[in-house]
């Protein structure tokens, strides 16, 4: 499972084939025997006792690998958000907060709002200056409506209430040419849907078809106006479907999109 070697001039080699699970990390002699063969190689020398270290979070190094990191604000029941929009390459640094309220909206280039119902989004207001200025926004089970959108320009989709199961669906990207499904292949999710009611400004992203056929449903859109950009789904109804790759891949790709990174 590891291996060294050292040549003739001195030169020096170290391999190892562990390192599959983050976990490993936690491990105080695992990470010593990894930062001694770093060290042995290098030529330097290594104290008696070994290189002692910390353990740090897998979140805390994602964001010091960051590039050009995105601010993001998420207002959702929960965190599961942030693993789907820093799946793949980790891009955004995200806020979790229960509520728009409080929220100093001039810090995100994103806006993120899941699970909820515009009726009781207390301060939705103040995401109209703030789109104006050229805020993205991304909306996932958003119900019930906020016309002043369509004022901007912006032509949000109104998921309907309806009494369905779930089910397993064929996803379809419906606009390959869009870079917000770019490399997003077709794939399946069991999920749940609630009808829509679109208006034919939307711009159709995705669309979902049961796997024993019917009519395709859209399901994700995305729509701008002359600076803000929303990208907005129904995909994802519980964690294990919002998890599903294509569900995550969809919400991540229109998510770049909406805070203009890709």
């Amino acid at each position: 499972m590891a291996w060294a070697v050292e040549r003739e001039g001195g030169g020096r080699g170290f391999s190892t084939s562990t390192g599959h699970f983050f976990e490993n990390w936690k491990n105080d002699n695992y990470r010593k025997l990894m930062l001694n063969a770093i060290m042995w190689t290098a030529g330097m020398e290594i104290p008696a006792g070994g290189i002692e270290s910390q353990y740090v979070e897998a979140e805390a190094v994602e964001q010091a690998l960051m590039i050009k990191p995105i601010s993001a604000l998420l207002v959702a029941p929960d965190a599961t958000l942030v693993q789907v929009l820093n799946s793949e390459t980790p891009r955004f640094r995200v806020t979790v907060a229960s509520d728009f309220e409080t929220q100093d909206f001039a810090k995100y280039k994103l806006i993120v709002l899941s699970e909820c119902d515009w009726s009781a989004v207390k301060g939705k207001e103040r995401l109209l200056p703030y789109l104006k200025r050229g805020g993205g926004l991304t909306l996932i089970h958003v119900s019930g409506s906020f016309p002043e959108l369509e004022k901007l320009g912006l032509v949000p989709v109104t998921p309907i209430p309806s009494e369905q199961a779930s089910a397993v669906y064929r996803i379809h990207v419906a606009d390959r040419a869009h870079v917000a499904a770019h490399g997003v292949e077709d794939f399946d999710t069991t999920d749940l849907f609630p009808d829509i009611s679109a208006s034919s400004e939307a711009h159709i992203l995705a669309t979902a078809q049961l796997k024993e056929g019917g009519q395709p449903r859209p399901v994700a859109f995305v729509n701008s106006s002359s600076k803000a950009r929303m990208f907005q789904t129904v995909l994802g109804r519980d964690t294990a479907a919002i998890l599903i790759p294509g569900t995550a891949q969809l919400i991540r790709y229109g998510s770049l999109w909406a805070a203009k990174d890709k």
